[in-house]
């Protein structure tokens, strides 16, 4: 079994938010964290999750749920990329309830803000 941790590219727009870190970085980031991991890869790609998933003829797509807003967000992706390729399930993990109040755009806020965002990213996570 291989996890393949995917990056998008370019910079995309998320909830309309502007990904704050340059891919390289959040590359440099995740490579640092799994180092020790022989089983994550890490790939970049442009385009459709579910085209890139059915390019490497992976089955599953794994999408973390915080809360019933994130559940009803990525439901609704999971629809349509099921509608778009049937061959590809996404599953859900539930977050652990210590980190459910943690999100990118509130770190993000904290960064822009001066403030210290150690507790909620990993150790290598270095601004």
């Amino acid at each position: 079994l291989c996890l393949l941790i995917v990056l998008v590219e370019e910079e995309c727009f998320l909830e309309k938010v502007l990904v704050h870190f340059p891919i390289e970085q959040r590359l440099k980031w995740i490579k640092e964290i799994f180092k020790d991991e022989e089983k994550v890869s890490t790939e970049t790609y442009q385009g459709l999750t579910v085209d890139f998933c059915a390019r490497k003829k992976a089955q599953f797509i794994i999408r973390g749920l915080r809360d019933s807003q994130d559940f009803k967000y990525e439901k609704g992706i999971a629809q349509m990329n099921q509608s778009m390729n049937n061959k590809i399930e996404t599953i859900f993990l539930i977050t652990d309830p210590k980190y459910s109040h943690i999100s990118s755009t509130i770190v993000r806020d904290i960064i822009h803000n001066g403030g210290d965002i150690s507790k909620f990213v990993p150790k290598e996570v270095i601004l």
